[in-house]
């Protein structure tokens, strides 16, 4: 069942499901506690990554949680991301890039056909 924040009015305490498409079957996960979440694919599809703002002593924080989806080990990244305000905040859009979309390319090793230096 899902709660009502005090605060916003808006829904927390989210049950997290995934339907298989393919073979309707269910998984249930880790309830969490963001406000306003957005959900994540990792570009293999093996991880989830639950991202949303999260009531604090000081006010709210952006929290965010990696799910590995074969073990439904949860992993807290809320410290790692560091955002947080006395004021409400929000994520608005998130994207998981791959790799080495994020760590780019060598400079001499970007020619077409070559190997990729990734660093």
């Amino acid at each position: 069942m899902t709660k009502i924040s005090g605060y916003s009015g808006k829904g927390n305490g989210n049950r997290n499901f995934l339907v298989d498409a393919k073979t309707l079957s269910v998984s249930e996960y880790a309830p969490s506690d963001l406000l306003n979440p957005k959900v994540l694919w990792s570009p293999d599809g093996s991880y989830l990554f639950w991202i949303g703002t999260m009531p604090n002593k000081a006010g709210f924080q952006i929290g965010g949680s990696l799910v590995n989806r074969s073990s439904k080990q949860i992993t807290d990244l809320s410290g790692a991301i560091g955002q947080s305000s006395t004021d409400y905040i929000t994520v608005t859009n998130a994207s998981w890039l791959p790799l080495h979309d994020m760590i780019g390319v060598h400079e001499n090793q970007t020619q077409p056909g070559g190997s990729h230096d990734y660093r």
